[in-house]
Order: C-alpha cells, then structure tokens, then sequence
C-alpha cells in the first residue's frame, strides 16, 4: 500500500512538473522561433492558448505554428505562399495540420482593402489585418474546420474581390 502511493506521488510530481518546464507563451524568446525557423524575418507572432502562431515574411508571407515541448518550442505544421495576386493572396490550412485549429491568411496587395470577411457554413468571422512596414497581412483562426471558406475583400463596405477556399490549401 505504500509503495503504491510512493509510486503515485511520483508520478503527480513527474507530471506537475513537466507542465512547469515547459516553455510559456508569456516568455518565448523570439530567437527560439527564429532558430527552429532559420530565419530573422519574423513579422509578428500571435499566442493561442499554450501555442504560438509565426507569421514570417519570406518574399510572400509564410505561417507557422509551434508548441510547447520539453525545455523548447516544437515546430508543428508551416504554410508559405508568394506571387502577384489579384487584390490578395490567400491561402487555408486545415486543422489537422494544426492540430486543434484551422486559419485562413494572406496578404493584401490592394491598398484600398480595409476588411476581409470569410464566410463560411458556420457563419461569417471578419478577419484580422495587421500593417508591417509596407506589408499589409490577413487572417482568420476558425475554431473547427471549414470545409468551403469564401472570402470577400471590401473597401469602405464595397466588394472588391471575392475568393473560393477549400480544404485543399490554395484555390485562385
């Protein structure tokens, strides 16, 4: 009987204080991100939950996402995409690559663009932009996966641009 509680003990301890090691969202050091990544051209990052989403400029915009492990940051899926588009880019990665979330992005090619909206079965998320320097960037985190996302570019409530997203990544 008591060996049998030494032993559980242990295991609270072991588990209690792997959850303490492990590399908090609060205090990541970029420089952690950048040498799994192998690059310095971090735009921004942004914290969900316990994991961190990168978004790098890399001639395009390139998107990656990165969990905690033991001591460091483990890197768990990436998209990339660059080119000349029509108005903006887009690009979708679907939760199973993400593990518990899916996220559409892109970049704004079109100055005049002040919102995009997804629009999807569930409903309609107006995404995200964020201005760094001169690149203007997009994106909408879906809490479930979609599996058809269109997306509608607007300028002062005008429709711009309209785009079709599936699950298989990109669709122009």
């Amino acid at each position: 009987m008591k060996r049998r509680l030494i032993l559980i003990l242990i295991a609270v301890v072991l588990v209690l204080g792997y959850k303490f090691i492990l590399p908090k969202t609060d205090s990541f050091e970029l420089s952690d991100l950048q040498e799994i990544r192998q690059t310095s051209d971090m735009l921004f990052t942004i914290t969900i939950g316990d994991n961190i989403l990168a978004f790098w400029d890399n001639d395009g915009i390139a998107v990656d996402y990165f969990k905690p492990s033991l001591f460091k940051w483990k890197w768990i899926h990436g998209a990339s995409h660059s080119g000349d588009y029509e108005g903006f880019s887009s690009q979708y990665i679907p939760k199973v690559a993400l593990k518990d979330r899916a996220i559409a992005f892109g970049f704004i090619e079109d100055v005049t663009i002040d919102t995009i909206k997804a629009y999807t079965d569930s409903g309609m998320s107006t995404a995200d932009l964020k201005k760094i320097d001169d690149t203007m960037i997009w994106y909408v985190i879906f809490e479930k996966e979609e599996t058809l996302v269109t997306l509608k570019a607007y300028s002062n409530e005008e429709l711009l641009y309209e785009r079709s997203l599936d699950n298989n990544w990109l669709i122009d």
